[in-house]
């Protein structure tokens, strides 16, 4: 009988230390709701919050577990609609797990000063490959209009470094699983095609005109016509030429987080340039996406810190396939 109780003992031991190993997994853990005895978690929120496994990307997003009890919804077969208040939801959930954004010390704006950015803590900022990384794409590209546009293999190099970076990030890693659940991106591999192709991929601006376009050097960048300026959508490119001399403005007008501005550059002026103040290029790209796919050529309604904040995107429309020709915030 002595012997038995020992056997006994020694198997619940083991049951006991292998149950608590398993408490840092999502193994069989994923969707589940939270666990406050746990000292992480292997749903959804945890994304938000900041707790999850160290395992929950490749366990519960990427499906490299055994048998999941409880699991999170699957991707469906095709995209399904995306409802106003998802989107309001999904912009507010991306800025909170938004931890590139800069801190209201980074980054201070003075209304009626000789220029826009009275302080910005570049220095922190660029320790964040969000922004350094993001810095070493700005100046890939040509901004006049109608100049056939190329990217060299080291450019071209730093775009992939880019892109392999900001898919670790929460904001992307978020925006991956919610297109996930609806349907338009299956994998990983599918997810990075996508915003390639919607952000990096070359086209002519004019149906008649060079290659000389793309997203990202449109509406992160920005671009010059013989007269205008057009596109220009990002608050830290914005910095970045101020501080050199190259560009000046005269004004602005705000809502929460984003900014309206009149602005000269290269002699050639854009009377309103709107864009998201302080957050990191991720959540920019991320917001603009998932606009670009739910509300095609139309206002999305986000709001933000109770406030509406609608985007408008647009397609180019003379060639096939879905390409951001423009997207920023319409105040």
């Amino acid at each position: 009988m002595g012997t038995l109780r020992r056997l006994v003992s020694l198997i619940l031991l083991s049951l006991l230390i292998n149950a608590s190993a398993n408490e840092e997994f999502c193994d069989g853990r994923c969707g589940a709701s939270l666990d406050r005895a746990r000292s992480c978690q292997c749903n959804s929120a945890c994304l938000r919050y900041g707790d999850c496994c160290e395992d929950y990307v490749d366990c519960c997003l990427d499906g490299n577990c055994s048998p999941q009890t409880g699991t999170d919804p699957p991707p469906v077969s095709g995209p399904v609609p995306i409802t106003d208040d998802e989107l309001s939801q999904l912009a507010e959930e991306l800025y909170d797990v938004d931890t590139n954004k800069a801190t209201a010390s980074d980054v201070i704006v003075d209304e009626d000063g000789a220029r826009l950015f009275n302080y910005v803590n570049e220095a922190s900022l660029l320790q964040s490959p969000s922004y350094s990384l993001f810095l070493s794409l700005l100046d890939n590209y040509n901004p006049y209009t109608g100049q056939s546009e190329t990217l060299s293999g080291d450019e071209l190099a730093e775009i992939g470094q880019y892109l392999d970076y900001i898919l670790t990030t929460p904001v992307m890693v978020t925006l991956k699983t919610f297109l996930k659940q609806k349907g338009y991106t299956s994998s990983d591999s599918a997810f990075r095609g996508l915003l390639d192709d919607l952000w990096f991929q070359l086209y002519p601006r004019s149906s008649s005109g060079p290659v000389d376009s793309s997203g990202f050097e449109h509406v992160m960048v920005g671009e010059l016509k013989p007269s205008s300026v057009t596109g220009f959508h990002n608050w830290f490119q914005f910095y970045q030429l101020e501080k050199t001399g190259s560009l000046t403005y005269s004004g602005f007008r705000s809502s929460p987080q984003v900014l309206n501005v009149r602005l000269m550059w290269s002699g050639k002026s854009k009377p309103q340039a709107s864009f998201f103040l302080g957050t990191s290029p991720e959540y920019d790209m991320a917001v603009y996406t998932v606009c670009a796919l739910a509300r095609t050529n139309s206002r999305c309604p986000i709001i933000l810190a109770g406030k509406s904040v609608p985007i408008q995107t647009y397609d180019v429309g003379h060639k096939s396939g879905l390409q951001i020709a423009t997207s920023y915030p319409a105040i």
